[in-house]
């Protein structure tokens, strides 16, 4: 329609449904810390057989409603089942066109344990390509029916057309993993520089460094190369 779309699968991906993705950082940058626009629990991107329903009222806001049951392509369990594991995502968010904003909230009966979360996230564009970045940022608030309620957190900076046309300058700072009052919050780092060879074709090399509670940290440096056809 004019201003709903549905969606109704035996394989769907939950991030593919939302009405907006809540970040400007690219999904495929280094470490999949960065993937999750701040709010790992609630943009879990569970897959599986589900359904989705959005509406955009045409004036920058919109609202989401989304179920994935990620065992739930598999027909003996069923969907809203203790075996399908599922997760229930509604989403408000706004778009403007140099920004957008949103809130969502996450209820998942998963095989990792029953939880609720929220996540608010935002991002920032220039006007047009310069000394200002693109700015990401998100936060995610997560309630175990188990354990304490843990935290996330991501903020995702990058410049356009730096050193040359096309060329994309990123970085990328926030949790590891998720954090409560007894963690001291390991934290992961990404530098990256994606260099457009052709309209097809880029190369990035990036390095990174990951925290890990046991001080065992991770350090390394890699070199991307990426094809579109």
């Amino acid at each position: 329609g004019e201003n709903f779309k549905a969606t109704l699968g035996a394989k769907l991906r939950q991030d593919d449904m939302l009405a907006v993705w809540p970040s400007a950082y690219p999904d495929d940058s280094i470490l999949k810390s960065f993937t999750y626009a701040g709010a790992n629990a609630v943009y879990s991107k569970k897959m599986g057989a589900g359904a989705g329903l959005s509406y955009d009222t045409g004036n920058g806001w919109s609202g989401s409603l989304v179920y994935v049951g990620s065992e739930g392509d598999d027909a003996e369990n069923g969907l809203f089942t203790d075996e399908s594991a599922d997760d229930i995502t509604s989403q408000i968010a706004y778009v403007a066109e140099q920004f957008g904003a949103a809130l969502a909230y996450t209820t998942s009966d998963s095989a990792s344990g029953d939880y609720e979360s929220w996540g608010v996230s935002a991002y920032w564009n220039p006007a047009e390509s310069g000394m200002l970045p693109s700015v990401s940022l998100g936060v995610g608030f997560e309630d175990p029916e188990t354990g304490d309620d843990e935290n996330t957190w991501t903020l995702g900076v990058q410049w356009s057309d730096v050193f040359a046309d096309g060329n994309t300058l990123g970085l990328g700072i926030g949790t590891a993993t998720a954090w409560d009052e007894d963690s001291d919050g390991p934290m992961a780092y990404e530098a990256w520089y994606q260099i457009g060879v052709s309209d097809n074709i880029t190369v990035t090399p990036a390095v990174f460094v990951v925290e890990r509670e046991d001080d065992d940290d991770v350090t390394g440096a890699i070199v991307k190369t990426t094809f579109r056809f």
